[in-house]
């Protein structure tokens, strides 16, 4: 992948208690994290190395690639360099901030808590900042001179995550036939906001989504009650 992006692979795994219909799911997340990059190494690409756009610019190019106007690799050479190089280090560092707030709060003892103003990134990787899951980082350097900045950095960023002290947050089995019936209303409403949405809708392509993964998790549901209803062969 490029270097300029990041990578999740998650791995759910959920289990069934057919005699009391309790439902537990535990998910493990391997997340690449794009590479930092120090602003001065970065040339001026062939659209001028701009590291200022307009508002509008992303979430125009995120509708086009929603409509099927835009596949992913014209999104991305869409974006300046500059602009990557900028919107990339503010993740990294926003991560950071909220790792040592979250230490901070647990340390005294209260709650960590989102805000409105967090990031995608932040929102995605939330569950190691409150407890409800662990964190192991793997920190990769290079042995070569001219990328001395880099490799400061990492190591700092390694240092800083380091320092996450989070109470551990047991799960809770939750009631199976409840919780499916929780996500088939929340997929349902989803889809008819979508359905009484016009495309050009400046919120449409993130309900879609949100859409999407409801009726995807319903999915899941079902098919892990057909399957542990499933009488086994006979051998």
């Amino acid at each position: 992948g490029s270097s300029r992006s990041h990578a999740a692979l998650t791995l759910t795994l959920a289990t069934l208690d057919e005699a009391s219909r309790d439902y537990c799911q535990t998910t493990f997340t391997l997340v690449d994290l794009a590479g930092a990059e120090r602003p001065d190494k970065v040339k001026a690409d062939v659209k001028g190395g701009r590291t200022d756009l307009a508002p509008e610019f992303l979430p125009s190019l995120l509708h086009a690639r929603d409509a099927g106007k835009l596949s992913q690799q014209e999104v991305e050479q869409a974006i300046p360099i500059g602009f990557q190089t900028k919107m990339i280090n503010f993740e990294l560092f926003s991560l950071c901030s909220e790792v040592l707030k979250a230490s901070e709060c647990h340390r005294k003892g209260r709650p960590f808590k989102l805000t409105p103003m967090s990031t995608p990134t932040i929102k995605f990787l939330s569950a190691i900042l409150d407890g409800r899951a662990r964190l192991a980082m793997c920190v990769t350097l290079s042995p070569a001179g001219r990328n001395a900045w880099e490799t400061w950095f990492s190591l700092q960023y390694g240092a800083d995550l380091a320092k996450l002290h989070a109470p551990r947050i047991r799960q809770k089995a939750v009631h199976f036939d409840k919780l499916r019936k929780a996500v088939a209303k929340e997929a349902a409403e989803l889809q008819d906001a979508v359905d009484g949405m016009a495309e050009s809708h400046r919120y449409y392509a993130q309900k879609r989504h949100r859409a999407s993964h409801a009726a995807e998790q319903l999915r899941r549901l079902d098919a892990l009650q057909s399957g542990s209803c499933r009488e086994p062969e006979s051998r």
